[in-house]
């Protein structure tokens, strides 16, 4: 297995977080998603971690933290980058801090695509260490939606495997009869493959965040599913 397929798996999940719906952002302010909803359902869709910045209005370090940390155009940058973020007032939305154990503030909650709700900080947290947690956040879940490619790349390469000539094979194998050569593997023949990313080159997508057209000269095959890459270069790193 080559260094490209083995870094397959992460680059499409990157990609895929790259090609989310942004929708929701047409009302962003700094970085969040203008309500709970919005973050909630663009999280849903794209696979990205949902986070949850619980604050009050009576809250001094929420107030330190929105002008030393929040006002910050690379936290705001960060923010849009693999994550769903929203502010939660405690005071307007007691409901979703109950839910959401924010008994305190200002805290961050996070909820991973796998389901999973984690507390990632109370308290004041600095702009550096804010940072550094968020591009934390945004990692777990290039990892989490890398899996979940794996795993449908797995059941598409299944489903691949039962065509009606496969079936037919089958069929004539039971029976005695002697099957055609060139149907034992028909899943695998360049016909029926699968074309990942409708051939545009994933290292570039995920190196230049750059949708250039890749070269059937420079293939590789992750999972049954085969990709092209736009030269000798991207097809090595």
């Amino acid at each position: 297995m080559t260094q490209v397929t083995r870094r397959l798996a992460t680059v499409l999940a990157f990609s895929a977080l790259l090609t989310a719906p942004r929708s929701a952002y047409s009302s962003e302010s700094g970085g969040w998603y203008p309500g709970f909803e919005d973050a909630q359902r663009s999280a849903s869709d794209s696979g990205q971690p949902l986070l949850l910045h619980f604050h009050a209005t009576y809250c001094g370090p929420c107030r330190r933290m929105n002008r030393e940390v929040f006002g910050e155009p690379d936290v705001q940058q960060r923010l849009r980058n693999g994550i769903a973020a929203a502010e939660v007032d405690v005071s307007e939305h007691p409901e979703i801090a109950q839910r959401y154990g924010a008994s305190t503030v200002p805290r961050d909650v996070v909820v991973f695509p796998d389901g999973s709700i984690e507390t990632v900080n109370v308290g004041f947290m600095p702009r550096a260490a804010y940072m550094s947690m968020l591009a934390s956040i945004a990692d777990r879940g290039y990892t989490m939606a890398a899996a979940r490619q794996r795993q449908l790349d797995l059941q598409r390469q299944s489903d691949q495997q039962i065509t009606p000539e496969s079936a037919q094979a089958i069929v004539a194998t039971d029976s005695g009869d002697d099957a055609p050569n060139d149907t034992a593997d028909v899943s695998r023949t360049e016909d029926d493959s699968v074309l990942g990313l409708e051939g545009f080159c994933p290292v570039r997508l995920h190196e230049d965040r750059e949708w250039v057209k890749g070269s059937p000269e420079f293939t590789d095959t992750h999972h049954g599913v085969v990709y092209y890459f736009s030269g000798q270069k991207e097809l090595q790193e």
